[in-house]
C-alpha cells in the first residue's frame, strides 16, 4: 500500500453568483463546508454550466471569492501572496486538461519535460528518468512525434506530464471527454492507479457516472449546492 502523500482540504464559505441577461442573479456556488482527506479520489459531477470548473479554480486559488476560506494541509491560500500561490501550485498540483495542450511536433518525452525547460537550463537526469519511466508505465512510445499518436496515447502523455513532479494534488477537468468509451475507461483507470500509487489527492470532473463510481466519493453539483448520492 502506498504511503499517503496527498494533501487534505478544508474549505468554507464558497459563494459565487452571476447575473443573467434578465438582471436576476443565479447562484453558481453556495457551499458552506467542504473537506477531502489526504489521498482521497473525488468524482465531481454535474451538468455543463453547473460550476464544476469554477469550483476547481476556487479550490486552487485561481479564482478568489470574498469570504472564501480554502486551506490545504492547514495552508490558507488567501494568506499567501500571488507569487507564493503560484509556487505552491507549481510544487504541489498536477493538472490534466480536457484538451491535452501538447506540442504536436515534439516527442512524447519532450512534451512531458517541456515545462521543466522553463525553470532550468538543463533538465536533471533524475527528472528525465522519471519521465521515461512514466511513459513506459503508460505504454507510450517516448520518441515518436506526438501528432502521430492516438487520442488515448495523447491523453497518457498528458497524464505523465501531470505526474512528473509527484503532485500531492491532482486536478482533472473532464479528462476523458474527447475519448471513445473503451479508451476513456482505460485512461481513467490509469489516472486512478497513478493517484493510488502515489497517495495523491484527486478531484476529477466527469459526466460519466460509471467512471465516477470507481472513485472513493462522488459529489454532485446542482444549483450551486454539493450533494453526495
Amino acid at each position: 500500500m502506498a504511503i499517503l502523500s496527498g494533501a487534505s482540504l478544508r474549505a468554507k464559505s464558497i459563494h459565487f453568483s452571476v447575473k443573467a441577461n434578465s438582471g436576476v442573479e443565479r447562484s453558481v456556488l453556495a457551499i458552506e463546508n467542504l473537506a477531502f482527506c489526504a489521498g482521497e479520489q473525488i468524482a465531481l459531477c454535474g451538468p455543463s454550466g453547473s460550476g464544476k470548473t469554477t469550483l476547481l479554480n476556487v479550490l486552487l486559488g485561481l479564482k478568489l471569492l470574498p469570504g472564501a476560506d480554502i486551506s490545504w494541509d492547514n495552508i490558507k491560500l488567501s494568506s499567501l501572496s500571488p507569487s507564493q500561490q503560484d509556487r505552491w501550485r507549481r510544487e504541489h498540483v498536477g493538472i490534466v486538461f480536457q484538451q491535452f495542450h501538447l506540442h504536436p511536433k515534439l516527442s512524447p518525452i519532450d512534451n512531458v519535460l517541456l515545462s521543466e525547460h522553463f525553470g532550468a537550463f538543463r533538465v536533471s537526469p533524475g527528472i528525465r528518468l522519471r519521465a521515461q519511466s512514466l511513459l513506459d508505465q503508460l505504454n507510450v512510445p517516448a520518441r515518436r512525434n506526438t501528432e502521430q499518436l492516438s487520442r488515448g496515447e495523447m491523453q497518457r502523455v498528458a497524464l505523465a506530464r501531470a505526474f512528473l513532479r509527484r503532485p500531492r494534488i491532482l486536478i482533472a477537468d473532464e479528462p476523458t471527454a474527447s475519448l471513445d468509451v473503451a479508451t476513456a475507461k482505460t485512461s481513467f483507470a490509469m489516472l486512478s492507479e497513478l493517484c493510488r500509487e502515489a497517495g495523491t489527492t484527486a478531484i476529477i470532473t466527469t459526466h460519466d457516472q460509471n467512471l465516477a463510481a470507481t472513485l472513493d466519493r462522488r459529489l454532485d453539483l446542482k444549483e450551486g449546492l454539493l450533494c453526495e448520492p
